[in-house]
């Protein structure tokens, strides 16, 4: 195992289960979840251990009758608690004070120390990047995710002077602390940005519900013209775009497939410039969501798509993309959905129906260019953010692997 943690050569290595005077886990008791109540003994399953963090949401409680036929698995304080089965496997956290007595389930593994070992030092370890990967490679090829007690006990750890254990702990958990105050900061900051979306649809809203409405089959050239079902994926070709190519009411190019078409095809599902491609069936999430298509290179549409040709003499193609990704257009499509199979959908002949408020053509183009210049803007500053909160992620693990390669 010390070959496969990168750590500092001086640091002696001891077994765990030579320094613990308990490794175990519990069990859930009879009933499942209906056997749990209100308030009483706090019952610890894995959803409350994250990464050094014990998180009270979910947290469950079982009667004092049932925590005494579970008495052998109780937790106490000082205890590191560590996920050992399922997705959340090697999620590791140190008990808080104020929940014990506690009980856990069968997910969880008590560790109790016997004092040798610091258990905010031990949780550290247990978290810190190598030794999570460690985790990984003993659970490579299993069918079920766990780990025994047997594995547990033969956990390689450090053994620093107490003292120094307890120092290195602290100073991880201060720095630890700014990093997680820092991204909730950002993240505050990264709400805060797409509330200023909402605010300037809203606008856009305000402006253009003052106009007099037409339906959506006034100002379009036909009815709809569905995507080709005709097989594609060829490395080379003509692009074919599909739900996957719309994103935040633009067309993206990365992963869009290829084909090759015959002339029929392409003469019935060429793309023009201006085009609406509307996605018209998958999750409620993505149902009605648009863009439209620029011109900027050859592209036909695949079947979950229907593209909408707007009268250019009546409606701009990008103020009506704008107006169907709005909440009013949103609401519209989700209530007029249908269901299928787990997916919903809604029909062209159900979107010639919905009404679009329609103020002068030259209106119509500046209030989408306004609208568009902004939604980029904030776009730009929704991205700047998450690559900050990546930093600020990527921070604890660093410091993780600096202080077990001897470096704090």
């Amino acid at each position: 195992m010390s070959t496969v943690l990168e750590v500092a050569a001086s640091f002696r290595w001891g077994r765990l289960g030579d320094h613990v005077t308990k490794i175990g886990s519990g069990f859930t008791p009879l009933g499942g979840h209906s056997s749990y109540v209100r308030s009483g003994v706090p019952f610890i399953r894995s959803q409350n251990v994250h990464m050094n963090r014990f998180d009270r949401t979910g947290l469950a409680f079982i009667t004092p009758e049932q925590d005494a036929l579970m008495n052998m698995t109780r937790v106490a304080e000082g205890d590191v608690l560590l996920n050992i089965t399922g997705a959340s496997i090697g999620r590791v956290c140190v008990v808080p004070p104020e929940i014990v007595p506690a009980n856990v389930n069968q997910h969880v593994s008590i560790i109790r120390t016997n004092g040798s070992v610091e258990p905010e030092f031990l949780s550290l370890f247990l978290s810190s990047p190598d030794f999570q990967r460690f985790i990984c490679d003993t659970q490579a090829g299993a069918t079920r995710q766990a780990l025994t007690k047997s594995l547990i006990e033969d956990f390689r750890i450090p053994l620093l002077e107490i003292g120094e254990q307890r120092r290195v702990a602290g100073l991880l958990k201060q720095q630890i602390a700014i990093a997680s105050r820092a991204r909730a900061a950002a993240e505050v900051q990264l709400e805060a940005a797409f509330r200023l979306q909402d605010a300037y649809l809203r606008e856009f809203l305000a402006v253009a519900a003052s106009c007099q409405s037409r339906t959506f089959a006034e100002i379009c050239c036909d009815g709809g013209q569905y995507g080709t079902s005709n097989s594609f994926g060829r490395a080379a070709g003509i692009p074919v775009l599909g739900m996957a190519n719309i994103r935040d009411g633009n067309i993206v190019w990365n992963g869009a497939r290829c084909a090759d078409p015959t002339h029929d095809d392409i003469a019935k599902y060429r793309l023009h410039c201006g085009d609406i491609l509307f996605n018209r069936t998958n999750s409620a999430e993505l149902v009605g969501k648009s863009a439209v298509f620029d011109g900027s290179r050859d592209a036909i549409f695949a079947s979950y798509l229907i593209r909408f040709r707007m009268k250019r003499d009546t409606a701009d193609p990008r103020y009506v993309c704008s107006y169907i990704n709005s909440p009013a257009g949103r609401s519209f499509v989700q209530a007029n959905m249908g269901r299928a199979i787990g997916q919903v959908n809604i029909s062209a002949s159900t979107m010639m129906k919905m009404p679009i408020p329609l103020p002068r053509l030259e209106q119509q183009r500046s209030l989408a260019a306004g609208l568009a210049h902004r939604l980029n803007e904030v776009e730009m500053l929704r991205t700047k953010i998450r690559e900050q909160i990546g930093s600020i992620t990527a921070l604890a693990p660093s410091l993780l692997r600096r202080a077990f390669n001897g470096e704090l």
